[in-house]
């Protein structure tokens, strides 16, 4: 058994554990490409900085503590962005369906 783990290993544990998560969340079966991305790139922004949380907490490091919460507040806007995409999709899809010459008359 190796000791380290080769690059090769490394992403593909990473990955694996990123579907895992995007799965428990109901996430793993978006359509879109751009939002998959997105939420990897936040989750890995997220795991990342909270094992640099853990670390900061014990020193005290007033440094370290601003780059934690530059990385939430990251996420949050990142997050913020897939929610706005998803909506302006769905409203474009309602718009779709909804218009004037698209339904049958309505008699009363």
């Amino acid at each position: 058994m190796a000791l380290f783990k080769s690059q090769e290993e490394k992403i593909k544990e990473y990955n694996e554990k990123t579907f895992a998560t995007m799965k428990k969340y109901g996430l793993d079966e978006l359509s879109d490409e751009k939002d998959r991305v997105t939420i990897q790139r936040v989750m890995g922004a997220l795991a990342g900085s909270g094992l640099m949380e853990i670390g900061s907490l014990m020193s005290g490091n007033e440094a370290v503590m601003m780059r934690v919460n530059a990385q939430y507040t990251k996420a949050l806007f990142e997050q913020n962005c897939i929610i706005i995409r998803q909506l302006e999709r769905l409203n474009r899809n309602l718009e779709n369906h909804n218009r004037p010459g698209d339904q049958p008359e309505r008699s009363v």
